[in-house]
């Protein structure tokens, strides 16, 4: 994923054949290794078939839309939704999903303007954006303070404490979320569907690196 935030631009390609065959063949053990994480930066576009997916709706009549996995039944209009989460449904339901098409991105070369940076202004805590995953070293340096905290004396807490939020904080505020402009649309389910409407997000042409 860092290699995407620091890319110059990104590359794109249609991937329908490979990402299906990705699909077909996906085990749960598949997972626990990293070199499977890197063929997963890919939108696939499903006919709904029974799918198991992320649905975000008005599930308490309250005008307030959130997100819960439920079934997307036959017969409604095709949705994009992530690689994730499209073997997250093949895994659970053990069935294929109908993939209709599939593009998969890659970074497209390195920014030129970046540059180290102390976090917290502690040059213990220095990444370089160019050498370092910023994701994971910020995961490691708060386990290494979480560590220290154990064997602290009662004086050092807070500071520690303090540090290990913020580097907590930083870590998911940066890793959640989209970099890409987002276009929400309500979309009218069949009737069979325990949900009339649920919300539809497209990507549109905006994508900021």
């Amino acid at each position: 994923m860092w290699a995407l935030v620091i890319s110059n631009g990104l590359k794109w390609r249609e991937s329908k054949n490979e990402s299906a065959d990705f699909l077909r063949s996906a085990t749960l053990g598949d997972f626990q290794k990293p070199e499977a994480w890197s063929k997963l930066t890919t939108l696939v576009q499903i006919e709904p078939d029974d799918d198991l997916v992320p649905i975000r709706a008005d599930y308490g009549g309250n005008q307030q839309s959130t997100i819960g996995l439920n079934i997307l039944a036959a017969g409604n209009p095709p949705f994009w939704y992530t690689l994730p989460d499209i073997v997250g449904s093949k895994l659970q339901t053990g069935k294929f999903p109908k993939v209709l098409r599939a593009i998969t991105f890659e970074p497209d070369g390195v920014q030129t303007d970046l540059r180290p940076v102390d976090i917290c202004g502690n040059p213990e805590y220095r990444i370089d954006p160019c050498e370092d995953d910023f994701f994971r070293r910020l995961i490691d340096m708060r386990s290494a303070v979480k560590a220290c905290m154990k064997a602290a004396i009662a004086e050092q807490l807070p500071k520690l404490d303090s540090t290990q939020l913020t580097l907590k904080i930083l870590a998911n505020s940066m890793s959640y979320g989209s970099a890409q402009k987002i276009e929400p649309a309500m979309v009218t389910l069949e009737s069979h569907s325990p949900l009339s409407r649920i919300k539809s997000r497209s990507p549109a042409d905006i994508f900021i690196p």
